[in-house]
């Protein structure tokens, strides 16, 4: 596995060319057999990471792909747009599981996304500006986390799931509860 990574990443296979217009978002599959890209031509790619050959196109999004990333069991694709929807994918079969419509003020525009799925792969939080949402997938329920003063660029949830790591414009790394909700720790400069 990690042979035909480096031959991709390293040989002359390097160029995987498919998206019209910038590349915004990179995941790479548990098994790394499969990289999954998502542009500015509001389409997400998986690659045959070994091969370089593209092995779909999903098509769904009516703009740009902030954000893309795969479920712990290599099972589904998340993705996240500045068209404020999140999208729930199956790798394997490339149809659309799921649209979560983030709820954000109408005149707002998206200066920036992330996305993250939980280990367990039952919660999904993306960033919108200045706010995180958590969506409990199975309940349906969802939760807004503010407290960054800029846009949010990152988001990853802890190995254990238990809290939620953000990045931001405002320079400031913040550690949220993710049960409370609750900000526990602000990292700066």
């Amino acid at each position: 596995r990690d042979a035909s990574l480096a031959h991709l990443l390293c040989g002359e296979k390097a160029q995987l060319i498919g998206h019209i217009g910038s590349v915004r978002a990179i995941a790479v599959t548990p098994d790394c057999r499969h990289i999954v890209s998502g542009g500015e031509d509001k389409t997400i790619k998986v690659w045959n990471l070994e091969s370089g050959i593209e092995v779909r196109t999903l098509e769904g999004h009516v703009d740009l792909i902030w954000s893309v990333a795969v479920t712990s069991d290599g099972k589904r694709i998340v993705s996240f747009s500045n068209d404020k929807t999140v999208k729930v994918w199956s790798l394997r079969t490339g149809k659309e599981e799921r649209t979560i419509c983030c709820r954000v003020p109408v005149f707002s525009n998206l200066g920036s996304g992330a996305v993250a799925v939980s280990s367990d792969g039952n919660y999904i939080a993306h960033a919108l500006n200045e706010i995180i949402q958590l969506h409990e997938l199975v309940a349906g329920e969802m939760q807004s986390f503010s407290g960054h003063s800029g846009d949010v660029t990152s988001v990853v949830f802890t190995s254990d799931g238990k809290h939620i790591v953000s990045g931001s414009r405002d320079s400031t790394i913040k550690v949220w509860n993710r049960e409370t909700g609750k900000m526990e720790r602000t990292l700066s400069q």
